[in-house]
């Protein structure tokens, strides 16, 4: 989404990025050899870089199930000025921080459409929702639970029509929320034995035990997981060939070979050249 908040994040991260990189350059290389590029950076178009960033990494989430909430309490669903919320049940349970990256394993996006309805792409290798297409939230928990996921992710304000809705205590949990996070986003700079550099990069969040009655996570999953490292878990990718195209798409693009309104076009091909190798 273009908001203001995910541009500020956009902002941040790349501004880690590059001085991340800068001094790998001033470290191995000496102060002269860092490019100017990671100096002076012009950030006036970065509303226009995050929608194409965006278009670029919407590829990476096709993989996910989607269905639709129906929300048949007595609360209606709130909505953010930043309403499309990355969440990551599996990765709360069992790494170290909470991450919800496009490519992570165990994702699920929430976005409101009404107050009585709302969409949920996730990870179906993960997650069991009790229904099919369409599921009815007939527990009041659960449609708080999503609206804090709103107040959670806003910016500065929440819309709603409700006279019934307890602000204090979804505003005591934003405060509380607010008071428990860290850096947005969390870099790792591996080195291999050939010294080559691995710098991931996600964003992180807060962990408070986001859960519906609705959804379980598969047994096999939770086993899966239990078994692995923490510091893997926060870095496990939901479908490694998926991600690697969305990766080389991109590199196309730069290169001039493909549109970046294309992918649909780019991964039918992949898939054409995976099953002619079968």
């Amino acid at each position: 989404m273009r908001t203001k908040k995910n541009i500020e994040s956009l902002s941040d991260s790349d501004k880690r990025f590059n001085k991340l990189l800068s001094n790998l350059y001033e470290r191995d290389y000496g102060p002269a050899s860092v490019p100017s590029i990671y100096k002076e950076k012009d950030y006036s178009n970065l509303p226009g870089l995050s929608f194409i960033t965006a278009i670029l990494n919407s590829g990476a989430l096709i993989d996910l199930t989607a269905v639709l909430l129906d929300n048949e309490t007595d609360e209606d669903f709130v909505v953010s000025d930043n309403p499309v919320v990355f969440q990551n049940p599996l990765i709360e349970k069992y790494a170290l921080q909470n991450c919800s990256g496009f490519c992570t394993r165990g994702l699920q996006i929430y976005y409101p459409l009404t107050p009585r309805r709302m969409v949920c792409l996730y990870d179906s290798r993960v997650y069991k929702y009790l229904g099919k297409n369409i599921i009815s939230l007939s527990c009041k928990r659960d449609v708080e639970s999503l609206n804090k996921l709103q107040f959670m992710n806003a910016d500065k304000n929440i819309y709603f029509d409700s006279e019934i809705l307890n602000l204090e205590k979804y505003i005591s949990f934003r405060n509380e929320y607010e008071s428990k996070q860290g850096e947005s986003v969390s870099m790792i700079e591996n080195q291999d034995a050939l010294g080559m550099y691995l710098i991931q990069q996600s964003s992180i969040m807060p962990k408070f035990g986001f859960k519906l009655s609705v959804f379980k996570i598969k047994p096999e999953m939770l086993r899966e997981a239990y078994a692995k490292d923490p510091v893997f878990i926060w870095n496990w990718v939901r479908n490694p060939t998926l991600c690697s195209w969305v990766c080389e798409f991109v590199q196309l693009v730069e290169l001039g070979k493909w549109n970046w309104l294309e992918f649909s076009k780019f991964y039918d091909k992949k898939w054409k050249e995976l099953k002619s190798m079968v």
